[in-house]
């Protein structure tokens, strides 16, 4: 509805190979909530891409996540000082998982560092 406004959350699940923790520890930088910014766009008259709004947000890691014993399952856990948001990311997060692993996009021979925002 345009005439009124409708609060609205926006996650994102980020899973890499790697996050260079050893660099980031090595800069003196965090490495266990990184500084992110994700701008919406959105469909103009002509269907070409609006630039939409800017969000600025923390990206925290929820650990490393990986297919042991036929299953997967995070194999490192989440930094206690960041409990708290990624608590509250809980059910995103498990729905994220759910789908990456039922549409076998992950290969089952690797490891991978989780982000989420």
């Amino acid at each position: 509805n345009k005439k009124k406004d409708d609060p609205a959350s926006i996650y994102v699940l980020i899973s890499g190979e790697s996050h260079e923790k050893a660099l980031y520890e090595r800069l003196g930088m965090p490495w266990e909530a990184v500084n992110m910014c994700i701008q919406l766009a959105l469909d103009g008259n002509d269907g070409k891409p609006v630039k939409g709004p800017l969000y600025f947000t923390d990206m925290y890691h929820i650990g490393e996540f990986a297919h042991k014993n036929e299953e997967w399952m995070f194999t490192e856990s989440i930094s206690e000082n960041h409990r708290e948001q990624v608590d509250a990311m809980s059910e995103f997060i498990g729905e994220a998982v759910s789908s990456l692993t039922k549409e076998n996009d992950l290969s089952k021979s690797k490891n991978y560092t989780m982000y989420c925002m």
